[in-house]
């Protein structure tokens, strides 16, 4: 058998000499005869040398497939927690946004619009909105952690305004209350007038002294002549013509910060929205 020699010196030593007189021996004896050639060795050891590439390829492939599998579940199950907060989000600021429009339509007196004041008076249409305004002024009071910002200003001025609200009923009821029992006492005062003496005599002297065409005015005798005390119709047409001057004080400036405010919270849950999706954080 002729063996395959390579010159491959390494610190003076021939590697390939051991492979050479393998291929060489001839003994005689069957065990000591190789079966294989030099080609078939090298054969043999790039398989070997191939198979570990392959394996460490594949394993290589496993590590990378199963790093991108856990990017992939991770990515969803961001996407799912995001999804879920971001319909929390818009379920949130859909109620704050209908506060504040609440707010507004009660601050710039648009729920008493339509039809005439006084009807919504005696259709109680005036304690619901009453009602409207200390519900309005609880919520302002319960946004604690709003404390800078385009709606913190809105949410102060807001106060302030149905706080002035809140004072000009109170001081409606006062009047309500006096004008009521000053009527009550007008009315005793006049009852016991006409049903004294003096009366007659008051209607018989006018009569006599005044021309036929002219009233007589009890309110004159018994009454000092002040006429009848403030009506309560009076008083609520008085309480309208109050809240109108007012607002029209403040109208145009309340409606820019309304504008303002309503803005500023359509952008602050965009960001925050756009923040659910950023995953590189």
């Amino acid at each position: 058998m002729v063996g395959v020699y390579c010159c491959n010196n390494y610190n003076g030593y021939n590697h390939t000499i051991p492979y050479k007189y393998a291929f060489k021996v001839n003994s005689g004896y069957d065990l000591l005869i190789a079966e294989w050639d030099s080609g078939d060795a090298l054969t043999f050891y790039g398989t070997v040398l191939g198979s570990i590439v392959t394996v460490i390829g594949l394993i290589t492939t496993i590590i990378f497939t199963n790093k991108q599998n856990r990017q992939s579940e991770i990515f969803q199950r961001n996407m799912i927690i995001a999804d879920n907060k971001k319909v929390l989000l818009e379920e949130k600021y859909e109620n704050i946004l209908n506060w504040i429009y609440n707010i507004k339509e009660v601050v710039l007196l648009e729920v008493l619009e339509g039809e005439g004041f006084l009807d919504k008076i005696f259709n109680n249409s005036l304690n619901n909105f009453l009602e409207k305004v200390l519900e309005c002024y609880k919520y302002l009071n319960s946004q604690v952690d709003v404390k800078e910002g385009i709606d913190k200003e809105f949410y102060d001025e807001s106060k302030d305004r149905l706080m002035g609200i809140l004072y000009k009923f109170k001081d409606l009821s006062c009047r309500i209350e006096k004008a009521e029992n000053d009527m009550e006492e007008y009315q005793e005062r006049k009852e016991q007038y006409r049903s004294s003496p003096d009366y007659i005599n008051d209607k018989i002297n006018h009569a006599m002294k005044q021309p036929s065409n002219r009233k007589f005015d009890e309110n004159k005798f018994f009454n000092e002549g002040k006429g009848e005390p403030k009506s309560i119709k009076n008083i609520y047409k008085e309480f309208r013509d109050e809240l109108k001057q007012d607002k029209g004080k403040y109208n145009d400036n309340y409606t820019l910060l309304f504008n303002k405010c309503i803005e500023y919270k359509k952008d602050e849950k965009l960001k925050i929205i756009e923040s659910l999706y950023d995953f590189s954080k």
